[in-house]
């Protein structure tokens, strides 16, 4: 059996001496969980994947799977990680500009 799994750990020290707020933003687009782009998906809580989970339903070269899920997890102590489904386009910009991300998960998924 295989498990495909990542993992991406991230880790911030300063190089002053001095403690400093630190905020970091990384996303995961559905096009990690879907074969072809016109395929619904779904997300709740850090959790993304299609929504038909048609499990070894189509074969073949140039294939990603679209079955199964993405997680997103905070593994640290602190579980200060903010988890947000929605439009990475909205997501990057608010955080570009405000440093913050928008309020709740979007709800309007492809």
């Amino acid at each position: 059996l295989s498990r495909p799994v990542s993992y991406v750990v991230h880790e911030v020290r300063s190089i002053d001496g001095s403690k400093h707020d630190v905020d970091l933003y990384f996303d995961m687009t559905a096009q990690h969980v879907v074969n072809d782009e016109r395929e619904n998906v779904t997300w709740k809580d850090g959790i993304l994947g299609t929504e038909a989970q048609n499990i070894l339903g189509e074969r073949g070269d140039q294939m990603n799977i679209n079955w199964g899920y993405l997680y997103l997890r905070d593994a640290s102590a602190q579980g200060n990680t903010r988890l947000r489904g929605g439009s990475s386009t909205a997501h990057r910009e608010a955080f570009g500009y405000t440093g913050t991300l928008p309020k709740g998960e979007d709800a309007r998924m492809p």
